[in-house]
């Protein structure tokens, strides 16, 4: 999933991503830039997450440094600044991120009920984006489920459906 590359004076604006975890047990994505690495929404257990088996394939990785972003803020990193904005999902100030380095910008949305106008604008100046999107309609409304989740899911503070995100 990651392949290390040396990053050369020209392509020093780069912005590298890996999905190292995804799903109701915990989310956890990689960005990196020539000096930054950050690891986004690292919601695995200490049980689940095996960084030293990490730490050979992508050097050290610090988790002493953890930081809480309140919405609509900018923070920088190094050479790269982080922009957060608020989505619609069921959860305490839930936010997806865009994430600039010099030229380049990379959008990453997880975890939203619906795709709105600023998200929109947003994916369409990207260099390159992350989306999430987790159910097909159809089989979660015949799934095992119990309806208040079904509803839970499909409701505009749920999850996006794999059809609206390909939209």
């Amino acid at each position: 999933m990651f392949a290390n590359k040396i990053l050369t004076e020209k392509d020093t604006d780069q912005i590298r991503f890996s999905i190292l975890a995804s799903g109701s047990s915990g989310n956890a994505t990689l960005i990196e830039t020539g000096d930054q690495k950050i690891l986004v929404d690292c919601g695995l257990s200490g049980k689940k997450n095996t960084w030293k088996a990490m730490d050979n394939m992508i050097g050290e990785v610090s988790s002493d440094q953890k930081f809480q972003f309140d919405m609509e803020t900018v923070k920088s990193f190094g050479s790269m600044q982080v922009e957060s904005f608020g989505v619609s999902h069921d959860a305490i100030e839930p936010m997806f991120y865009i994430f600039h380095n010099g030229n380049k910008k990379f959008v990453m949305i997880t975890d939203t009920g619906y795709v709105s106008d600023r998200m929109k604008g947003h994916i369409a100046g990207a260099d390159a984006y992350l989306f999430e999107s987790n159910h097909d309609v159809e089989m979660l409304r015949m799934g095992r489920y119990p309806w208040n989740v079904k509803r839970r899911i499909l409701g505009d503070e749920g999850h996006v459906c794999n059809e609206d995100a390909a939209i």
